[in-house]
């Protein structure tokens, strides 16, 4: 199967767009045309992503979408699951959300899904029409919930889980700060010496009829190399930047990236943490819903970033779907960590699959915050002593100079 990203337009002049996995390119269009909307491009999704069409807009051919924020996300659903939790029918609630929206994309969604609902269409229909909105997790899990009567449940249960990944994603990013404002203190002191310090010393050293030491040489060599060719390195590292966004772009590319971050040590750790805790508590959330276990396989299948664990699902959802369980076809795949594949054996074994996936998400949420800790306890010294190193040797260079010049008879 194929993933496909597909445009359309309904019958009455509105262009919708999502993705599709499908044989092919006709397939995807028999499946649009049979939702009464008529097909005007199909093309592969990796292809799709190379060329941006993902964010043209077919109405303004140069004004992009803007793009949707995950504290968007996580206002609407906490505005909803409040109105509906207070007793207000569906159709008042979104109603409430448009007069009192304080974000634009909030508001215009809300909209959106009023009037679709109003025109009898069911909320999870509504929101597949806004995949740049809300995730096939989110459509799934109130599709689940609209089935059983129980969105405002399904609601609480879907902002628990954006607060908690939003709890993590801010815990990571603020663990990073201290090491990458060191980082750029570092190379910025670095920046500036090879730039504007050497070249000070420089111009004392050539008014001095002085053999300089070795490092020194080496030194004042590497300040004109570059300075002389600053714009050269410049276009350089913007080229390695550019090539290298290219490269992961494509199907093979992110594949070997992936492949390649696996293979460090440290890496490979928080990669497991991240990919298992998000597979694990995702599917708890799906399968606590009601939704069924095949349909919430292919949801994780798409939501794992990492590309050898993407891959290692499409094994365990056949295992699945001939009866085989989940824990066995998982273990036989040599990807997810031994302890949590037990845990879902568990599981399995006791009927409480959900509860069990559930519970291992929480594990892996807290491995993630400890790894991190670890890594930046480890990172932050190296760092240190990294630049320090480096500065040190430019000050030992300038300084072996001075005292050579010292010793020099006159």
């Amino acid at each position: 199967m194929t993933r496909f990203y597909y445009k359309a337009t309904t019958r009455t002049g509105q262009i919708q767009a999502g993705e599709m996995d499908a044989a092919s390119a006709d397939e995807v269009r028999k499946r649009v045309r049979a939702t009464g909307m008529i097909p005007f491009e199909v093309v592969d999704a990796n292809q799709a992503v190379r060329k941006g069409l993902r964010d043209l807009n077919i109405r303004t051919l140069f004004k992009r979408r803007k793009r949707v924020k995950a504290a968007d996300v996580l206002m609407f659903t906490e505005k909803l699951a409040v109105l509906l939790r207070s007793g207000l029918p569906l159709d008042r609630s979104l109603s409430l959300m448009v007069e009192l929206s304080e974000s634009e994309s909030v508001e215009t969604v809300a909209e959106a899904l009023l009037k679709d609902i109003n025109g009898g269409m069911s909320l999870a229909d509504s929101m597949a029409k806004h995949p740049h909105f809300f995730s096939n997790l989110y459509v799934s899990m109130i599709r689940a919930g609209e089935a059983a009567g129980v969105v405002d449940r399904v609601m609480e249960q879907l902002l628990d889980y954006l607060r908690e990944r939003d709890e993590l994603k801010s815990f990571i990013i603020s663990s990073m700060v201290y090491p990458a404002l060191l980082l750029v203190v570092g190379i910025g002191t670095i920046i500036v010496m090879i730039a504007y310090v050497i070249p000070k010393f420089q111009e004392i050293f050539e008014t001095l009829d002085q053999e300089l030491p070795g490092p020194t040489q080496a030194m004042l060599a590497m300040s004109d190399f570059v300075l002389t060719y600053k714009y050269l390195i410049i276009l350089v590292i913007v080229g390695i930047i550019f090539g290298y966004r290219h490269w992961v772009s494509t199907v093979d590319g992110r594949a070997k990236k992936d492949r390649i971050l696996l293979k460090i040590p440290v890496v490979r750790r928080l990669i497991m943490e991240q990919e298992t805790g998000r597979m694990a508590a995702t599917a708890g959330i799906l399968l606590t819903s009601a939704v069924p276990l095949i349909q919430t396989l292919n949801i994780i299948k798409d939501l794992l970033n990492n590309t050898v664990f993407r891959e290692a699902m499409t094994p365990v959802v056949s295992g699945a779907k001939k009866g085989d369980g989940v824990s066995g076809p998982m273990m036989q795949t040599g990807v997810f960590p031994p302890l949590a594949v037990h845990l879902i054996k568990v599981g399995e074994e006791s009927g409480k699959l959900g509860e069990m996936f559930l519970k291992v998400g929480q594990i892996y949420r807290e491995a993630i915050r400890k790894s991190v800790k670890a890594f930046l306890s480890l990172f932050e010294p190296m760092l240190i002593l990294g630049m320090g190193l480096v500065v040190g040797l430019i000050v030992a260079s300038m300084m072996l100079a001075m005292f050579s010049l010292n010793e020099a008879p006159f």
